[in-house]
């Protein structure tokens, strides 16, 4: 005799019934929340914002507006660049503030945020078009919280955000 068969079994059937059911619907429930999460996510940690200027003016004039904020600095990242083909281009930036990183790995429990530091932002070619793509930073900072949350969301994310004005549609 199965476990379920057991518990199915006597007077508490009805009970036990129940019981089973509620348990099945809440392993459906953490699951379908879980796929959800993922898809949602997904699409929206990464998302590509379309540029409003030409690719090779694109990759001037991000840097050009990062030098107008001197807490920043932008450098071109040219490790594992692919061959291209044309109308296919990507260039990847860092952006650092010597500032920010410096409050968010000054506290033992943010520390792990050195792994995502610099900031990276991509500028590639899809389809005849140029897009931008950055990590969703108020988002990330829903996810991870505490004093990483509180640097992005009152310094870091406002001054990018600044930085980027007028570039994208």
């Amino acid at each position: 005799m199965s476990i379920c068969e057991k518990i199915l079994s006597g007077k508490n059937r009805e009970k036990n019934s129940l019981y089973v059911a509620l348990f099945a619907g809440f392993v459906i429930g953490i699951g379908a929340m879980f796929l959800a999460g993922i898809l949602f996510l997904r699409n929206d940690i990464l998302p590509e914002y379309e540029c409003k200027y030409s690719f090779e003016e694109m990759v001037k004039l991000l840097p050009e507006n990062v030098a107008k904020n001197p807490l920043w600095l932008c450098r071109k990242v040219q490790c594992g660049m692919p061959k291209m083909q044309e109308g296919e281009r990507i260039q990847i930036f860092e952006l650092c503030s010597s500032k920010y990183a410096a409050k968010l790995l000054k506290e033992p429990e943010s520390r792990k945020i050195g792994s995502m530091i610099p900031c990276k932002i991509a500028i590639y070619e899809k389809n005849g078009k140029v897009y931008l793509c950055r990590l969703n930073l108020p988002l990330f900072t829903r996810i991870v919280g505490g004093n990483t949350a509180e640097v992005f969301y009152n310094d870091i994310i406002p001054e990018q955000k600044a930085m980027l004005y007028g570039l994208l549609k």
